[in-house]
């Protein structure tokens, strides 16, 4: 870990929805792209690997959620995820792109947690049923 100091540039625009002026600061950081290192649709789908088992790995690590840091802290509801995705599409399609992306790597690990209204609590009920069914003994009292 280091300490950088930075001064922001001021930049002047205007909300395209509101119309109004804002001014903020830029400090030049940015979201970092991978790099294909071919054209051709291999090495997209190899890139794309990578990029979504390391986001998976962001995603379950539990001491991270239960602290609330790390990736999971910034998402706080619909509003916010509206939110930054409106920025995400303001900066360009391929950090909207991977937000997308991201979104969907979350919901996905969410949603087979082994809660009962989730798929992931169906799927372990399921499970338990199909053990029952398979190990179950029937007895047939017939005349």
């Amino acid at each position: 870990m280091f300490t950088v100091t930075v001064t922001p540039a001021r930049r002047t625009e205007e909300d395209p929805v509101s119309r109004e002026t804002r001014v903020f600061g830029v400090i030049g950081v940015g979201a970092v792209r991978p790099r294909v290192p071919g054209h051709g649709v291999f090495s997209a789908l190899g890139v794309g690997w990578h990029e979504s088992t390391q986001r998976l790995g962001q995603v379950s690590r539990p001491e991270t959620t239960a602290r609330g840091s790390g990736v999971a802290a910034g998402t706080r509801g619909p509003i916010t995820i509206a939110q930054m995705s409106g920025q995400a599409a303001r900066i360009g399609i391929n950090v909207l792109l991977g937000f997308m992306a991201f979104l969907s790597i979350n919901l996905a690990v969410l949603n087979l947690l082994p809660i009962p209204v989730l798929d992931g609590g169906q799927l372990m009920f399921l499970l338990a049923e199909g053990f029952a069914a398979g190990h179950s003994h029937s007895i047939c009292a017939c005349a």
